[in-house]
């Protein structure tokens, strides 16, 4: 056993208990934000994985067919009629895929309730999502007083294929369905998209 560790031995019989916890309350916090940092690094970088070749920061790559909110909603309401749309409010550049359900209202007490399904840009909309990065200099967790610098993804605009999948993986539009109106199959290869699809 080191010098070291033998002192910090030695150091802990002589604290309070009080104290002991003490200590040990600020290592399990020290060790959770060192955990934190490592997942929150993870899954910056996971958002930032090419989709095949394509680098998913390009905005000329993820464009890809971009398509108007309106053709959007007429394509997914001749799939499903209880899909709508409702622009948001606070944000009029932004709104929202809804499905009207067959079931009580909590809030007015009349059937036909409005579930929130996932956000939509209200002009055009690319048919990837792309990802906008911020050079960010962050704490390396592994080697103290250290710092990394990375690209943090600082915000996403969703392409039309993030909401066919929100949609698929809801139940209310199936993959054939989704070829029939969009075409996927006609796009750019996605290897994101068929590892979502199959």
């Amino acid at each position: 056993m080191s010098t070291m560790a033998r002192n910090a031995k030695i150091r802990r019989h002589i604290l309070s208990r009080e104290a002991i916890q003490s200590c040990d309350k600020i290592r399990l916090q020290r060790e959770q934000q060192k955990q934190r940092l490592k997942d929150e690094r993870h899954r910056n970088d996971g958002l930032l994985i090419p989709d095949g070749a394509t680098d998913v920061t390009d905005p000329l790559a993820q464009k890809g067919r971009a398509l108007s909110r309106h053709q959007i909603m007429e394509r997914l309401t001749r799939i499903n009629p209880a899909l709508c749309y409702e622009t948001s409010l606070r944000y009029p550049a932004q709104g929202g895929i809804y499905v009207v359900e067959n079931r009580l209202d909590p809030v007015t007490g009349r059937i036909g309730c409005k579930r929130f399904i996932c956000g939509i840009p209200n002009g055009t909309v690319n048919e990837f999502s792309l990802r906008l990065t911020l050079p960010s200099v962050i704490p390396d967790p592994d080697i103290a007083l250290h710092w990394q610098a990375i690209q943090r993804v600082d915000q996403q605009t969703p392409g039309w294929r993030s909401i066919l999948l929100r949609l698929m993986r809801e139940g209310l539009i199936t993959p054939s369905q989704t070829e029939q109106e969009f075409q996927i199959t006609q796009g750019r290869s996605s290897q994101k998209w068929q590892q979502a699809v199959n």
